[in-house]
């Protein structure tokens, strides 16, 4: 995996976390809450603008999992990247009502998939942003490209990077302004409401970890096209003898909130959803540490 230049003075001072720092590593299969291995530092309008958790704890990611073997990428096997059940690793098994993690990290949905009244499939409606492996190869979605689109441009740019042999780092989500305008143009005015990151190491499996914007920013405007980073570590994928792997690769991958009871599933939230009104935010925060 290449290295990727980042601006630590950006993220704010980013923390970065060692296996020692955590009171205790992820068993298969096991739900965590608050895991701090990989978290949000910064949110900003454009990179150089003010953190706005400036002064505030690092926040950890709401909920994180490890399972063994290997994740799936998104919009292959003439998948479209909109969030259909199958379609990467957060839409399928382990993840998926079929191995008993009904909701593991965000609400499902029954459907109608054939107009005949009945509720006869589900949609996780998870959508693959980017995976960073020897570089940034960045999805598309329905046919749109999240990052050198011809008619959009960037909509995003997704930074990772490490300075210790891919055990700790950092990694910054940069939501260009033109993501507003392919939002109305394509997609209305809908977005994200969960942002979710994988960790992979080669022979200890992948650890995901989640980020409920509801849970964690609960005054946040979603609509907004905030830019945000944090620190990562590897500390939860461990080799045989307990050492801790390097990484591997990393996948982001954001959830479609807009997938309610409706029998008719509406239209791909935008990506770009990354959009953070954190007007009340730092007062919220400091009242709940």
């Amino acid at each position: 995996m290449k290295p990727f230049n980042l601006n630590l003075a950006v993220l704010g001072g980013a923390l970065l976390f060692s296996a020692s720092a955590y009171a205790s590593l992820m068993t298969e299969g096991v739900v965590y809450q608050n895991c701090n291995a990989v978290t949000i530092n910064f949110i900003g309008e454009t990179p150089s603008s003010t953190n706005l958790l400036e002064g505030a704890p690092p926040v950890a990611a709401s909920s994180c999992v490890r399972f063994s073997g290997n994740d799936s990428t998104y919009g292959s096997g003439g998948n479209d990247n909109t969030g259909e059940f199958g379609d990467g690793s957060l839409n399928k098994p382990p993840f998926s009502l079929l191995d008993g993690y009904e909701n593991l990290f965000a609400d499902w949905v029954a459907y109608d998939s054939n107009g005949d009244g009945v509720n006869d499939a589900f949609k996780p409606g998870w959508i693959g942003l980017a995976k960073i492996e020897n570089g940034v190869s960045y999805f598309s979605v329905n046919g749109v490209m999240l990052n050198n689109d011809p008619v959009y441009g960037d909509i995003i740019d997704l930074m990772f990077s490490s300075s210790d042999g891919w055990l700790t780092g950092t990694w910054f989500l940069q939501v260009n302004e033109s993501a507003i305008q392919a939002a109305k143009d394509l997609l209305g005015n809908s977005y994200f409401d969960h942002l979710n990151i994988i960790l992979k190491s080669g022979n200890s499996g992948f650890a995901s970890y989640n980020f409920d914007f509801r849970e964690l920013f609960p005054q946040v405007n979603l609509e907004r096209n905030y830019s945000i980073g944090g620190a990562w570590s590897s500390a939860n994928l461990l080799g045989p003898r307990g050492q801790q792997q390097q990484l591997s690769h990393a996948v982001f991958a954001a959830h479609d909130p807009l997938l309610t009871t409706t029998t008719t599933i509406p239209a791909p939230a935008p990506f770009w959803l990354l959009g953070l009104g954190l007007g009340l935010l730092l007062v919220n925060r400091k009242v709940r540490s």
